[in-house]
């Protein structure tokens, strides 16, 4: 009889990347999440909008570790932008692959702060075999 594998989805405590706090104006804030023991893992990324000015939103870039050492990527691999709408709270999934990986946030408005900005890291882990 063959054997099936199962991977097992390991919810993080909310918000334990980033506690839920504000993003000052205009700033960039990164975290280290490393998958390099998992298959991979999801990423929760939530922030709070207050007053918007015309040029708003949440950037989220992903870089990528890579080689022995690891080496910090230079250029991105993945961006998304989470468009600001004032007094809403958005949220954004992002599924990563077996990796370490570091997150940048920037506040986009360079007017307001993002109010209660924060990561949750779900990993995938712990093959089950039957």
């Amino acid at each position: 009889m063959a054997s099936t594998t199962i991977p097992t989805l390991t919810p993080g405590s909310p918000n334990g990347i980033r506690a839920l706090s504000t993003l000052a104006a205009g700033v960039s804030a990164s975290y280290d999440i490393d998958y390099s023991a998992a298959y991979g893992g999801w990423l929760h990324v939530i922030g709070t909008f207050g007053t918007v000015a015309a040029t708003n939103g949440l950037q989220i870039d992903i870089f990528k570790y890579y080689g022995s050492t690891p080496t910090l990527a230079t250029n991105a691999w993945q961006t998304w932008i989470i468009p600001g709408t004032t007094s809403t709270t958005k949220d954004k999934d992002i599924p990563l692959p077996n990796g370490k990986w570091s997150i940048r946030l920037t506040n986009l408005d360079a007017t307001n702060a993002l109010t209660n900005v924060g990561i949750t890291s779900d990993v995938i882990t712990n093959q089950a075999t039957t």
